[in-house]
C-alpha cells in the first residue's frame, strides 16, 4: 500500500509538471513564439536534434531540454553546464525524460474483490490481442479467475477471435448486447478475480458510437478504462483520437505496435497532452509475452536511447 501511495503522489506531481508544459504549449502555439533551442549548449541542442528526429513534437522536445539544462546549472554552474560533455548530457535529459512520465501500477487484483477493466479506442490498434494477453498473463502466471466480456457485436471476426483465446484459456466470455445484459453479466462473474471488456473499434469521430460507449461504460463505476493507440499513428491523429475519447473517461493510456515503428516520440507527445498515467505497452502478437508494463526508465529509452549505436 506504501509503494501504491507513493506512486499516487509521483503521479501527481508528474501530472503538475505536465499541466505547466501544456499551457506552455498552448501560448507558443497561440502566439507564434518561435523555438528557443539556439539558446541550449551544443550537447543538448544536438540531443534536442534527436527528440525531434524521434518524432517528439518540437516544443516538447524543447522544454525537456530546458529542464536537462537548468538541473546542469544547479549542479554545474553557468559555465560548466555550456561546456558539458554529450555522454553527460545525455544522462541528464534521459533522466528529465522519464520523470515526465506518468505510469500506473499493474491491475491491481485484491482477494474476494471483482475488478473490472475496459480496453477502449480506434479500429485496428490491437484491443483484442491486448486482451488476451492481460487474460492469458492473469489467468496462466497469476493463477487469478478471470472472465471475458465483449460488448463488440459490430464485427463477428473479432467475437470469433475472442472465442477462441476464451477456449484457449479455459475461461468464459459473455457477449452484452445491451446494458442489462452487461449488468447481468458482471453479477454473474462477481466470483472472477478480473473481468476484461472488449469494445467494438470505430472512427473516433463516429460521435454516435461513441455515446453508446458511454452509455454502457457509465454502467460501471469503478471500471478501469484502458485508451488503446497505436505507436505508429500520426502524431496529430493521436491528439485527435485523444479528445475524441475523453467522454469515455479513460484511466489509463496503452500504446500497441511498438515492434512496427522505429520512431517513438508520439507518446511523450500524447503522455503531455493528455495526462493520464501511462499502463502497458504492446510490443508484438506473442500472447501474452508480447505486452508489457510500462515503466518511465523503459520508455525513457525509447525516446532518448542510453547511447546512439554505431553504424556497422
Amino acid at each position: 500500500m506504501a509503494a501504491l501511495k507513493d506512486n499516487d503522489q509521483r503521479n501527481t506531481s508528474i501530472l503538475k509538471e505536465l499541466d505547466q508544459m501544456k499551457a506552455l504549449l498552448s501560448r507558443i502555439q497561440r502566439q507564434g513564439m518561435p523555438p528557443a533551442q539556439l539558446h541550449l549548449p551544443p550537447s543538448l541542442l544536438e540531443l534536442y536534434g534527436d527528440l525531434v528526429a524521434n518524432d517528439v513534437e518540437p516544443l516538447v522536445a524543447l522544454r525537456l531540454c530546458e529542464y536537462a539544462q537548468r538541473a546542469l546549472v544547479d549542479q554545474d554552474g553557468d559555465a560548466a553546464a555550456d561546456v558539458v560533455d554529450a555522454e553527460r548530457a545525455r544522462l541528464f535529459l534521459r533522466r528529465v525524460i522519464a520523470d515526465f512520465i506518468p505510469v500506473a501500477p499493474p491491475i491491481q487484483l485484491d482477494p474476494g474483490k471483482m475488478r473490472v477493466a475496459a480496453l477502449v479506442g480506434p479500429t485496428g490498434v490491437g484491443k483484442t490481442t491486448t486482451l488476451a494477453k492481460l487474460a492469458a498473463y492473469a489467468q496462466l502466471h497469476l493463477k487469478q479467475k478471470v472472465a471475458l466480456l465483449t460488448l463488440d457485436t459490430y464485427r463477428m471476426a473479432a467475437v470469433d477471435q475472442l472465442q477462441q483465446y476464451a477456449q484457449i484459456l479455459q475461461v468464459p466470455l459473455h457477449v452484452a448486447l445491451t446494458v442489462e445484459d452487461l449488468r447481468s453479466a458482471l453479477r454473474f462473474y462477481q466470483d472472477r478475480a478480473l473481468v476484461l471488456i472488449d469494445t467494438p473499434g470505430h472512427s473516433p469521430k463516429d460521435t454516435e458510437t461513441l455515446g453508446q460507449l458511454r452509455g454502457l461504460l457509465d454502467e460501471l463505476p469503478e471500471v478501469e478504462t484502458h485508451l488503446v493507440m497505436s505507436a505508429t499513428t500520426k502524431p496529430r491523429d493521436l491528439a485527435e483520437i485523444a479528445v475524441r475519447y475523453e467522454p469515455l473517461k479513460p484511466t489509463r493510456l496503452l500504446f500497441t505496435k511498438l515492434d512496427e515503428t522505429s520512431t517513438y516520440g508520439p507518446i511523450l507527445s500524447t503522455l503531455v497532452r493528455v495526462k493520464r498515467p501511462l499502463s502497458y505497452l504492446g510490443t508484438g502478437q506473442e500472447v501474452p509475452e508480447a505486452l508489457e508494463l510500462a515503466t518511465s526508465r523503459r520508455v525513457a529509452d525509447l525516446i532518448l536511447p542510453a547511447a546512439v549505436k554505431e553504424a556497422p
